[in-house]
């Protein structure tokens, strides 16, 4: 008596049968999905088994067959993190000032990578990765004129350029998280929640530009004259050059000295309009000083005419110590009897003979 197995079965010579050991198997076919027509999540093909029975001198008609048939699940590893996953490089910590004056683009950051837990034939198997960059975890960074970030998915850089000065929250300085998210093009987990992703995410760093500022220039000053008039001096501050614009400026007053080294006692405390520099405060640009120079000082000589330097320091409020600039301001003091305005004789008495 012999028994003779026959398998038939749509997935033709996958599958093969042991009669020693009564047992299936399937060979491996890692080159392609073809057996899941390119797009499914698994399919299953029937498997025929019959078992002939019969001597060998039975005819065919005499012989006796019985068959039974079971599905074959074949599945898609690439929606299986047990085979499928997806490796990610560890991204840069990020460092901008707000304001810089041309855009800072990062170096390059490592790939991501497809990994197989058994390599297939065909590399390509699952296909290519989408990488979808975020700022602060929800925002979708764009390839290009984004703000703060931009992400150029050639060259696999990012790109910053911003003058939102309120990422800053009101701080020196403040971080956000920035990140690239990696999935399957071809089994995205909206549609297969089972197929591998995976974030990277690191920290860009955004900077006070205030702090020390790109630009901060002192420019010319006024000057202004007097000839102890005992009325006010003003004089209109031309306000220092700084970038950005929106970094406040504190002026004061350093000295006031004759040109000639003469004596005198004229001081900074004189310009009485100048309390807002004193305290520090910021000056808008449409502010002036004055300067209200009394007779007496002429008359007791402790304010004599001459040529006077006035010494303006101007100091960005927000930035480390050290930033700071002085200009200065002439004030040149006539003498008020040099020429007179007016001289008059006295009336003279009246005499009688």
């Amino acid at each position: 008596m012999s028994v003779t197995a026959v398998i038939t079965s749509a997935l033709d010579t996958h599958v093969a049968f042991t009669e020693a050991t009564q047992t299936f198997a399937l060979t491996a076919f890692s080159d392609s999905l073809a057996l899941l027509d390119n797009g499914t999540t698994e399919k299953d093909y029937p498997v025929t088994m019959t078992i002939v029975t019969g001597s060998k001198y039975d005819t065919p008609a005499e012989r006796e067959t019985e068959s039974e048939t079971f599905d074959w699940t074949i599945k898609n590893p690439c929606i299986d993190q047990s085979f499928v996953t997806i490796s990610k490089p560890i991204l840069d910590k990020l460092s901008y000032k707000i304001y810089e004056p041309n855009a800072v683009t990062y170096t390059a950051h490592g790939d991501f990578a497809i990994v197989y837990a058994k390599t297939p034939t065909n590399a390509s198997l699952c296909g290519t990765l989408k990488l979808e960059p975020f700022f602060d975890t929800t925002d979708v960074i764009p390839t290009s004129g984004g703000d703060p970030l931009s992400y150029n998915p050639s060259t696999k850089q990012f790109t910053c350029d911003t003058d939102d000065i309120s990422l800053l929250n009101d701080k020196d300085s403040e971080v956000y998280p920035y990140s690239i998210v990696a999935s399957l093009n071809s089994w995205p987990t909206g549609t297969y929640a089972t197929a591998a992703t995976t974030t990277a995410v690191r920290i860009i760093e955004f900077n006070d530009p205030c702090l020390d500022p790109f630009t901060f220039e002192t420019r010319s000053q006024p000057s202004a004259s007097d000839n102890f008039s005992g009325t006010s001096v003003d004089v209109t501050l031309n306000p220092f050059e700084i970038f950005p614009a929106l970094c406040e400026i504190a002026y004061t007053c350093v000295d006031i000295t004759r040109a000639d080294g003469v004596a005198e006692s004229l001081t900074c405390a004189d310009l009485t309009a100048l309390d807002n520099l004193s305290d520090n405060d910021s000056f808008n640009g449409s502010g002036e000083l004055s300067l209200t120079i009394p007779s007496a000082g002429y008359l007791d000589g402790s304010v004599p005419p001459g040529v006077y330097t006035i010494t303006i320091k101007g100091s960005p409020t927000e930035a480390t110590s050290g930033v700071e600039k002085t200009t200065t301001i002439t004030l040149t003091l006539t003498d008020p009897c040099d020429p007179p305005v007016s001289i008059s004789a006295p009336s003279s008495p009246a005499f009688e003979d």
